[in-house]
Order: C-alpha cells, then structure tokens, then sequence
C-alpha cells in the first residue's frame, strides 16, 4: 500500500486488467486524475471514504494526489486497504503528546499538550460544535483538583450555537462568546474570576473595545491603567470622563452631564459650582472635584434638584464628592 502526504502526488500505470483503490480517511482529501472516458476520469474526488476505480481494459496511466491530509492506494486486481477508516471514539494516550508541525518547541513546564507551527497567519488549536440545539456550545476548560464532576468547579472559555437558549446559562444568548468562572459546589473557595496583567510591558493596561476589531488603539470605551489601576472611559462615552479646568479668577464652574471627575486650578476666592440638571444626572452619579488651592467660599447650584450638607469651602487637593439621588432629586456629600 502506498501513502501520500499533503500536497504529493504520484503518477501510476494501472495494468489492463486491473484496478486501484484510493483511501481518503480522517479529514484527508484525494483527487485522481485518468483519461477522458476512462473509469474515474478524467477528475475525481475522494473525500472521508475510500473509491475503486477500474478495472481498465488496457494499461492506463493516472495521477494520484493528496489535496488534504495523508492518504493511502492500492493496485492489483482484487485491490484492498489494510488501513481501516477511521470511526470517532474515546481514545487513551499515556505520556505527554506534541504536535510538531513547524518550528521548534519551547521547553514549557509539565505541558501534557504542546503544538508548534510557524506560518505568516494564525494558527490555532480548534474544536466545533457542529450542533445548532438549545444548549449547544463549543468550549475549552480546565478543572482544579478538588473538583468531581463538570457541573460545578470549572473555567470555561467557549461560544454558544446559533439556537442556544439554555435555561441554565440565561447570562449567554444565541452565537455568543464567554469566560466563565465556577468553584466546586461546597468547597468554600473564592471562586473568583480574575484578570490581571504583569508588570513586564511598556503599559500594562486592561482595555476594552466594542463594535469592530479594527479600531485605533485610543479609540477604547473603557480602561485599566496599569500604572495606577484607575479606571478610564473615554470622553463622552459614559458618566466617567474627567475634565482639567483651568480658570485663573474666574468663579464659575459648569460640569457636564457627562463628567465624574474635575479638576480645578484656580486663584479664585470662592467658587460657584453648577452641577448637571436633574433631567440630565443619572441616579448613583457620583462627581469629584479637587481645586488645588484652598477656596474659603463653595456655592452649588443644579436645575431642579436640592443640595444637602454641600462643602461650604474647599482644602488645596482633597476631594470633594457629591452623589445624586434620583428619587429624591438631591445631591448629598459623600
């Protein structure tokens, strides 16, 4: 029995009276080639099973070629694979096992699975869930030591079918990706799902973008710093974007319905803050403001709300936070 690996070919002459079969198992794809009018020809294809072709008549020459995977052909005048197809089922490995397709391994630590490639495109490790059911998903997931069954005691980093609507996962819908973590049920463990960054880069951060891949680096709706670890938004995106105020004398200060955070230099002896509307404020919106001097005279004002227990002066560089009440359309300190 001949093989031919991804991408060989072979030419062959069938002897008259003969015939050849082409084995194509395991994901592989054959194509053959013989003469117009010819058994097969004058292009076939054998794909996840195997075919016969022939007997021929008289001598015929043809080509045989592995478009995907590896596959297997046999001549003769009964002609038989010895290399059965193959049918899914559990199988057991003992040892490590490493898939090297291109390149050269890293030596990791303990990896009980390891594949190399090295190509100027991704390469990945997949799985597919070819199922569209309601509970249908395809996921990769590590268990911890104490855990003793898959319904508690998990992470999980996976993607729903395009029918999912699982009862017991209502957080995920339809094509939808996601982390999940779990601890095992009674273990009386932290179950925390965390998410870090090393000190080893130039910046660190944690950033998260929505609505396309192909966005400019500063273009991020929120982020992390890794310098500080506050917590950024960008401008005019939510109620967390800060505002640097550089007002001389000037004794106004007008924030916008959609600052959380000013800071003020000033050489003004009192201060008159006007704070959102309260058709514009969120209920829970929590302003900071700092001046860097001492001002020994705050006013507050806000169309339709009240104020309650306002600072009436500032200290150079401590905050001053304010939190407003829906209900009762009130700004309190806190």
């Amino acid at each position: 029995m001949a093989f031919l690996q991804q991408g060989g070919s072979a030419i062959e002459v069938i002897p008259a009276g003969q015939s050849i079969i082409i084995g194509a198992f395991r994901g592989a794809v054959a194509t053959f080639l013989a003469p117009a009018g010819a058994k097969g020809g004058p292009s076939s294809t054998v794909s996840g099973t195997s075919a016969t072709y022939g007997s021929y008549v008289t001598a015929t020459t043809v080509t045989i070629g592995a478009t995907l995977g590896e596959i297997e052909y046999v001549i003769g005048v009964t002609p038989a694979l010895t290399d059965a197809p193959f049918t899914p089922s559990a199988t057991v490995m003992t040892g490590a096992l490493s898939i090297d397709i291109a390149g050269t391994r890293t030596t990791l630590t303990n990896p009980a699975l390891q594949a190399v490639n090295s190509v100027n495109n991704f390469t990945q490790e997949a799985i597919q869930n070819k199922s569209a059911g309601t509970s249908a998903s395809a996921d990769f997931i590590a268990y911890p030591d104490n855990n003793t069954n898959d319904l508690t005691g998990f992470a999980d980093m996976g993607m729903t079918s395009s029918g999912f609507t699982d009862a017991a996962y209502t957080v995920t819908g339809q094509n939808e990706a996601y982390i999940f973590g779990s601890a095992p049920s009674g273990a009386s463990k932290s179950g925390s799902l965390v998410i870090a960054t090393d000190s080893t880069g130039t910046n660190n951060n944690i950033d998260f973008f929505v609505g396309g891949f192909n966005k400019a680096k500063t273009a991020f709706s929120a982020r992390v710093l890794g310098s500080n670890g506050m917590f950024q938004v960008n401008e005019g995106l939510s109620y967390l974007a800060k505002s640097v105020v550089a007002n001389g004398a000037t004794t106004t200060i007008t924030i916008a319905a959609k600052k959380s955070y000013v800071y003020i230099t000033s050489t003004a002896v009192s201060l008159a803050f006007t704070l959102p509307a309260g058709a514009a404020a969120i209920d829970g919106l929590v302003l900071t403001m700092v001046v860097d001097t001492t001002i020994a005279t705050l006013t507050w004002a806000s169309a339709g709300t009240t104020f309650v227990g306002a600072p009436a002066a500032s200290t150079a560089n401590i905050p001053i936070r304010m939190i407003y009440d829906h209900a009762s359309l009130k700004w309190y300190p806190l």
